[in-house]
């Protein structure tokens, strides 16, 4: 792709729509300090037409009723929203879920370093042609064209590649060869 002939994608800004819980432990961080751009799929199937807010507002609302760990003194520690930065839908829409600054609770002990970008995708379910062209989109805005962010090309990884940071998962399933592909330079 051409620099000239660069467009960004199309992201619709969906933060203020994503349920959130207050008291739950956040931690920001410089985009600076991103190195890794982690892709994921929900693993959930719902074939057909759906909306996409509303199928994401239901993951964040378990997202905050989900215990992530116990505290030093053996309290559950619950999620504060939705735990993406991007999602992308069936239809190839991009929604914008979570600052980037914010440290998502989405790769274990990688969270500091990674912004997390999940696709509508079911366990065993292919991608949609709109899905892939709005995934591959995202990650050249992500790797080229946004000099604040360090990750690049060679750091996208799917869920399931990142073992050495305690990540045991089938996720990102059938993305998983593209994301591979990408990394190769094969995907273009």
């Amino acid at each position: 792709m051409s620099v000239g002939a660069y467009v960004k994608p199309a992201i619709r800004d969906a933060r203020h729509l994503m349920p959130s819980a207050n008291g739950g432990w956040k931690d920001y961080r410089e985009l600076r300090h991103i190195r890794l751009i982690v892709v994921h799929y929900d693993a959930q199937w719902r074939p057909g037409k759906y909306d996409a807010v509303e199928r994401l507002k239901g993951q964040a609302r378990y997202h905050i009723g989900k215990v992530w760990g116990y505290d030093r003194q053996g309290r559950p520690i619950y999620g504060f929203g939705l735990m993406y930065h991007y999602s992308i839908a069936g239809d190839g829409q991009v929604l914008w879920t979570q600052p980037e600054e914010l440290v998502t609770w989405q790769a274990r002990n990688a969270n500091q370093y990674a912004l997390g970008v999940k696709c509508d995708l079911g366990d065993g379910q292919e991608p949609t042609v709109a899905q892939l062209a709005s995934l591959k989109e995202v990650l050249e805005w992500l790797c080229y064209h946004r000099p604040d962010i360090p990750a690049g090309r060679k750091d996208v990884w799917g869920h399931s590649e990142l073992t050495q940071y305690g990540n045991s998962t089938k996720c990102p399933g059938a993305l998983l060869p593209y994301l591979q592909r990408y990394r190769r330079r094969e995907w273009v």
